[in-house]
This record gives C-alpha cells, sequence and structure tokens, in this order.
C-alpha cells in the first residue's frame, strides 16, 4: 500500500475546560484518568487488521507511517506528537476489526499543561475545524434516556452460566487446564441518538484510578494496565483474584480480609501475575515484580502485583502487549488450553472485551490497558461483559456473583 505522510503539530493551548465536552456525542474517542486526558476529533487515518497476526499487522503498518510523517512538536509530554488511539479485539477469530485511528486534532490535559495536536494528511487540508475554547459545547439537561441493564441473572441466565462453570470445573479436574476465565453478557436497547459522554462523564467520576476509555462505540473503565512505556521505563499492573465490596465497613474488611486468605484466588492471582512476567522477561531488564496487595476500588477489592522494567529502543508498548495478550488474568492458563475452553464453553464473541485498549506514539510509547468493566454500544443495543476466573476449588455462586459486582459500573453508568 502506498504510505501517506502525515503532518503533525502539537503545540500548547489555553486551558479548554473540560475536555469531554468535546468528544462526539455517539463515537467519542477518548483516554482519561484523572488530570492525564486526551480526547480525539476527526479522523485523519485509521489502519486496520485482524486474525492472529493483528498486532504484528498493525505494528507493522504503524512503523511505515510513524516514519514517513513530519512532526512538529513543542511540548514533548507523553502522548504529544503523531499518537494514534487504538482497540484490539479478544479472539484471533473475532467478528470485531482491530484499529489504531490518528484523529485530526487532539486535545490534551498533562497534569497542568493543555496542548493540541492537529493532523492533515499531506497535499490534503484538515476537515475539522479547531474547536472555539471561549465557546466550548456542553450536555444539554435531560438528554439522556436511562438504560435498563440488569446484572442480576434471571434463572434460565442463572441455570446456563453455572451449567458452563460446571464445564470449566470439569476440564479443571481433568487436567485440560489450571485456570479458564468465564464471562457472561448483559445487554438492553439504547436510544439512537443517545450521547454516550454522559456515562463517560459519570465513570471518570466515580473511577478517578482507572482509565475512563471510548472507542468506536466501545467504553468502560479499566483498572488495569497492560504496559505503559514512557522514554525506556515500562509498568504495568496485574489484577486477578475478586471479591465484591460490603456496604457496611465492618462486613466490607471481612471480605478484604477473606480475599487476602484464600487460597484459590491467591492461586489466580499467581498465573496471572506469572504469565505477565513471562511473556516481557525475553522484552525488558531490571525487572521488578512486587508482593501482591489489595486494592481498592468502590465496587469491588482486587488482589494485584505491580511490575516495572526498562524498554530497549526496539520494544514499543504495543510489543510488550502483544507478547502479554491474553493474560491469565483474562483468558486462563495455560494460555492456549484456556482459550480452547473459553471458544467451546462461552457460547458467544468477546469482541473487545479483554482485549487491549489504549494509545500508542510515534515512538512506541504509551498505554494500553486491558479491556474491562466494559460494554460495547452497536446496532441499537449496549451489550456489557464481565467474567471470573476459575481454578480448581472455585466456587460458581461465588464467580456468578462476582460478575455482577463487575457488571455494577456500566450498569449505574448507563442509568
Amino acid at each position: 500500500m502506498s504510505i501517506p505522510m502525515l503532518k503533525v503539530v502539537s503545540e500548547f493551548c489555553a486551558d479548554p475546560g473540560e475536555l469531554l465536552d468535546f468528544a462526539h456525542r455517539q463515537k467519542p474517542l477518548v483516554w482519561l484518568r484523572g488530570n492525564r486526558q486526551a480526547v480525539g476529533i476527526g479522523e485523519a487515518l485509521r489502519l486496520t487488521a485482524s486474525g492472529p497476526a493483528r498486532f504484528t499487522v498493525l505494528r507493522e503498518k504503524w512503523q511505515e507511517i510513524a516514519a514517513a510523517a513530519a512532526v512538529t512538536d513543542e511540548v514533548h509530554l507523553p502522548g504529544s506528537g503523531l499518537v494514534a488511539f487504538g482497540a484490539f479485539a479478544f479472539a484471533d477469530d473475532s467478528a470485531a476489526q482491530s484499529s489504531l485511528v490518528v484523529p485530526e486534532i487532539t486535545l490534551h490535559q498533562h497534569d497542568n499543561q493543555w496542548f493540541v495536536t492537529r493532523v492533515t494528511v499531506a497535499s490534503a487540508h484538515c476537515a475539522t475545524a479547531l474547536p472555539d475554547f471561549s465557546a466550548r459545547p456542553t450536555t444539554p439537561a435531560g438528554e439522556w434516556d436511562p438504560v435498563a441493564l440488569n446484572p442480576h441473572p434471571d434463572l434460565a441466565a442463572r441455570t446456563s452460566y453455572l451449567k458452563k462453570a460446571h464445564q470449566v470445573l470439569e476440564t479443571l479436574a481433568a487436567g485440560g487446564a489450571e485456570k479458564v476465565v468465564l464471562a457472561r453478557q448483559i445487554s438492553a436497547p439504547i436510544h439512537p441518538n443517545a450521547d454516550l459522554r454522559v456515562p463517560l462523564r459519570r465513570l471518570a467520576q466515580r473511577f478517578p484510578d482507572c482509565w475512563t476509555f471510548a472507542f468506536d462505540g466501545f467504553l468502560g473503565a479499566t483498572p488495569e494496565t497492560l504496559a505503559r512505556v514512557v522514554r525506556g521505563r515500562m509498568s504495568a499492573l496485574v489484577l486477578a483474584g475478586t471479591t465484591p465490596r460490603a456496604a457496611d465497613s465492618a462486613a466490607d474488611a471481612l471480605r478484604r480480609h477473606h480475599l487476602l486468605a484464600s487460597d484459590s484466588l491467591a492461586r489466580e492471582h499467581e498465573y496471572a501475575a506469572a504469565s505477565v512476567v513471562e511473556a516481557v522477561s525475553d522484552l525488558v531488564t531490571k525487572l521488578q515484580v512486587t508482593a501482591p496487595q489489595v486494592v481498592q476500588l468502590p465496587n469491588v477489592w482486587h488482589l494485584a502485583t505491580a511490575i516495572s522494567a526498562h524498554t530497549t529502543a526496539d520494544v514499543s508498548a504495543l510489543d510488550l502487549t502483544a507478547a502479554m495478550h491474553p493474560t491469565a488474568a483474562v483468558a486462563g492458563t495455560p494460555t492456549s488450553a484456556a482459550k480452547n475452553v473459553i471458544a467451546a464453553v462461552e457460547g458467544f464473541d468477546r469482541r473487545f472485551y479483554a482485549g487491549a485498549i489504549g494509545w500508542l506514539d510515534a515512538s512506541g510509547d504509551g498505554e494500553w490497558a486491558l479491556a474491562l468493566r466494559c460494554a460495547e454500544v452497536r446496532d441499537g443495543v449496549v451489550t456489557a461483559t464481565a467474567g471470573g476466573g476459575f481454578v480448581a476449588g472455585s466456587d460458581p455462586v461465588r464467580e456468578l456473583d462476582e460478575t455482577v459486582a463487575k457488571f455494577a459500573p456500566i450498569v449505574d453508568a448507563f442509568k
């Protein structure tokens, strides 16, 4: 294919106010966490791929695009210069197309600094005008019609999930795998003109320690970083082993204690952390791994392991993400066996759920997260997905209850 030459200019700008206000109503492109935010407007370039080689294909296409780009960057902060946002499907045979998108305009906040990046294709003009920061758009009140997502399974859904759970446990007992993550879905109709900035704003406010994201109608707030690479330093956060929060403080503290004391949850977490360490060990140096600790979110407690390392110039954030995918936290152990069980038992295409979501710059730096606590709006329906990890001795009813807790962020955001 011919390689389009992109002209890229990043420059500082005044505080434009809440960046989410500038996002598209039905197809927002956002990446938000506290005072580090990015919102894409328009589309200068889209790269797509599918199948087992999707990570490799898009990485190679991106390297060609980046090498040909003319970049003027006066900002020199993470996310400035040429950046693509993207989402990768979970399964090799998914119907969802994995993509990298370069917006025509990206508005950024990095701590107390704001900047704007404009991208044009050589010999073309930018079709999207720079927003008027002095008259920024707002979300009119009363435009949101609540979406009735029900996280509690009816009798048929409960029976179906527990039957699948027992199939998974039988496979584990027979030695077919050591861990398998089994997911389920809930869905509801949504108004075709629904302003998706509304649930995104709720997610960003309620989960400030998570990455709130939106890409092609796929949105959520994920707590789990696959790979963040900035100037040769890599970091990741592995979450596996979960228990729902309780409203009563004493009961909540007891649940946290049980999380730390549970042998099955400790094994589930150990598999997840080990899978990440094994995946990246040949790509990094000075690898450091913390002991498991407990992370508190508004809806759940998680066991967490932080991982850090140094990278070489030829290893990008996307390379590390591709090496990790899918981690034991979202598939199982061994990976190939767990994926086969998921394909045989789960009964639906996960699409982007448990895939990778994030961004990549021209140098290979970027941030990629596991696509969790998420939903996809498509064809007038919003579909949310959540799962739980099974090891020998796991309780299917407890895992079903865990999915209810994991659905809560999306259910509440769409109310």
